[in-house]
């Protein structure tokens, strides 16, 4: 019987009731708060009669693909510990697993394949952004790559979570969710306790989970780096050949418009890179001085 093995020790162990039902909580808050924004974006790229015009766009597109799979990431989150299997042998540490297995493995395949969809798309939504400030593209040069862009996340995102899902590598955390982890939790980490499920997950996360946001990181770096410096080029141009007429309305326009489509880059990349650094940075550390 699985509820009389040794279990490892978790990393909660010492927590009160009340810390686990805040942490319960506190996701369930956040999840249900990302969704409502996916939500309202999904909404106003699909309400009529500005539906066709903005889908029209390789930018609507690309946020609309970028929401939906967050919305099914959240979703999966918000459900929590509801989904992991009743009988499993820390549920005195968990609050509300009312689950199976399959609704655990089911909540971990959402939530990475949701996951590592919003990391691609947002490596798009950057390249996107200098494509068309600084290389000036149309949007028949978009529309001419978009679908090979879409099929490669797709198929890189599903092959991987189906590969996760079969070798049993998503089972329960101690973060009130179902995700690649070894079972009993912490079992890699100690010779007297053997894996059940999941063998090897500290491997996968590092390289199936944090390696993708580096990337992510490196691609929106570079991206980034490379508008502000067009930015700075343009805005020092028009003030250097300032000239009257309409050739000098023509250079300001040009100068407001790639200085806002900028300020709208920084934001969305800016809020990829505050809800991820954050984790990244704690994993190397704990690694580092483990």
């Amino acid at each position: 019987m699985e509820s009389q093995l040794a279990v490892p020790p978790l990393d909660t162990e010492d927590w009160s009731y009340n810390q686990i039902l805040s942490l319960t909580i506190a996701n369930k808050i956040s999840a249900f708060l990302s969704l409502v924004g996916s939500g309202y974006i999904i909404f106003r790229n699909l309400r009529l009669p500005e539906r066709n015009e903005r889908l029209k766009l390789t930018y609507h597109r690309i946020m609309l693909g970028l929401s939906a799979h967050d919305s099914l990431s959240s979703i999966s989150i918000f459900f929590g510990s509801w989904a992991m299997p009743e009988d499993n042998l820390h549920s005195d540490k968990m609050i509300g697993n009312y689950g199976s297995w399959g609704t655990c493995t089911a909540q971990g395949f959402f939530i990475y394949y949701g996951y590592l969809s919003c990391v691609m798309y947002n490596s798009f939504l950057s390249t996107y952004f200098l494509l068309y400030i600084r290389y000036g593209w149309r949007e028949e040069q978009f529309r001419a790559i978009e679908p090979y862009c879409f099929c490669v996340v797709t198929g890189i995102t599903l092959s991987i979570s189906i590969y996760l899902a079969a070798t049993e590598s998503f089972n329960p955390t101690v973060v009130s969710w179902c995700f690649i982890q070894s079972y009993p939790i912490n079992c890699e980490q100690y010779e007297e306790f053997e894996c059940i499920h999941g063998k090897d997950t500290t491997q996968l996360l590092l390289f199936l989970t944090f390696l993708p946001i580096c990337c992510a990181f490196i691609v929106i770096a570079c991206c980034m780096t490379s508008l502000y410096r067009h930015v700075r080029s343009v805005e020092a141009a028009s003030r250097k050949y300032m000239v009257t007429g309409r050739a000098c309305r023509r250079a300001s326009l040009s100068s407001i418009r790639s200085k806002e489509v900028f300020q709208i880059a920084c934001l969305y990349v800016g809020v990829f890179v505050l809800i991820w650094a954050p984790p990244v940075v704690s994993y190397f550390l704990s690694t580092l001085y483990s």
